[in-house]
């Protein structure tokens, strides 16, 4: 016969080895609860979806810059906003865009198209180059405002290139003699 002491020592590790179902109701409404405040937030990342095209826009022009000064010669970037893109040029004409170093097409990076050339789910929503929607950069690198007429003036002022996506907004900052680029969010 076991002893009492016995009987109670395997009575208690018997309830010990497993969970009630009130713990394991309460640990899945908990999970629940997280999942509902978290996935919101996960799903939609616009932030970082215009935080990449901001990248995008940010190499293209800093590539289009040193180029300028590789091969001392003018080159122009030339944002539209109704179109939805822009395109890189080494001449005032604007007739034949670069080819792009990479894809070897002609140098049209195109907002929410999902191709090569493309900027998904991130919309061009402004541009402001002293007025202007075409930024050049000469032979020292030097960011210049271009008219659509074909005058070319220096900055007055940063020039604003401003990405959306979704409810999210990203500005890239030209910054006017040295051509420096920055970005930040737009509250």
């Amino acid at each position: 016969m076991r002893s009492r002491a016995c009987q109670n020592s395997f009575r208690l590790r018997a309830r010990t080895r497993g969970f009630t179902l009130v713990e394991i109701l309460t640990v899945v409404v908990i999970l629940g609860i997280a999942a509902a405040v978290v996935i919101p937030h996960i799903s939609d990342r616009s932030d970082l979806r215009a935080a990449a095209g901001a990248r995008v826009v940010m190499a293209d022009l800093l590539w289009a810059q040193n180029r300028a000064i590789a091969t001392q010669k003018t080159h122009y970037v030339h944002f539209d906003t109704v179109a939805q893109r822009y395109s890189l040029y080494d001449d005032l004409a604007m007739t034949t865009a670069l080819v792009h170093p990479v894809h070897k097409e002609p140098f049209v990076q195109k907002f929410n198209y999902n191709g090569w050339m493309g900027i998904p789910d991130v919309s061009l929503y402004a541009v402001d180059f002293s007025g202007q929607q075409i930024i050049a950069f000469d032979a020292l690198g030097q960011p210049l405002a271009v008219s659509s007429d074909g005058a070319v003036t220096e900055l007055d002022a940063d020039g604003k290139i401003v990405l959306s996506s979704g409810t999210y907004q990203i500005q890239l900052t030209v910054k006017p003699f040295t051509g420096a680029i920055s970005t930040a969010a737009i509250p």
